[in-house]
């Protein structure tokens, strides 16, 4: 049985510390700005990419050395250096502030981890071993890329609408409709840019 329990956080505008400066934690922070997150970071080496992130302004730097208080108020923090120990150090202090903390490749000092995801849109697929390999995750990630392709981020937003549509009518067989909008041609359609079959597969549900 996993330790981990899976769970989709939002993090949209909320403080997350990354300690570490390197290609590890630069994919990190890249994934942590995709949702949006509000991130300060601290290391003695910075990539020529997160120099760039903290001249702009989309990573505030804390500078070169960590200081325990640069954990109070924080959502997660992320460790990604080349010190074990050190990191582990960063993983016990945070655990006694209650704060969530992943560090890279030590699964037993993390409380929580970071899945390989595929994302098209509103859609995520996360896909975990529970920190025993990340290479499986990411080749299991790359077999679903060809399946749910970029037709999908469209297919869920025109699902949206139409959930929300038939929401606002009071329609009664909400459930039915969207069960035919998920098996009829639409993927199809979206893949061929066949923008006449799409809304005729619309009209014919909701009309």
């Amino acid at each position: 049985m996993s330790d981990f329990y899976p769970i989709f956080l939002r993090i949209k505008k909320r403080p997350v510390l990354v300690i570490g400066g390197g290609r590890v934690a630069e994919r990190k922070i890249n994934l942590l700005l995709e949702f949006e997150a509000e991130i300060f970071l601290v290391s003695k080496e910075l990539t020529k990419r997160l120099k760039e992130l903290v001249d702009r302004g989309e990573v505030k730097y804390l500078g070169r050395d960590f200081s325990v208080d640069y954990l109070d108020n924080k959502l997660l923090v992320i460790v990604a250096t080349d010190n074990p120990l050190f990191n582990k150090y960063v993983a016990q202090e945070a655990e006694k502030k209650g704060i969530l903390i992943n560090v890279v490749d030590q699964p037993a000092d993390c409380s929580f981890i970071v899945p390989s995801i595929l994302k098209k849109g509103d859609l995520i697929i996360a896909i975990s071993t529970s920190g025993k390999s990340p290479f499986l995750a990411k080749k299991i990630r790359e077999e679903l890329e060809s399946k749910f392709g970029s037709e999908y981020r469209i297919f869920l937003e025109i699902f949206s609408a139409i959930r929300s549509i038939l929401i606002e009518s009071g329609k009664n067989q909400k459930k039915e409709i969207l069960e035919r909008l998920y098996n009829s041609d639409m993927l199809n359609k979206i893949k061929e840019r066949d923008v006449e079959g799409m809304v005729k597969i619309i009209s014919d549900l909701i009309c």
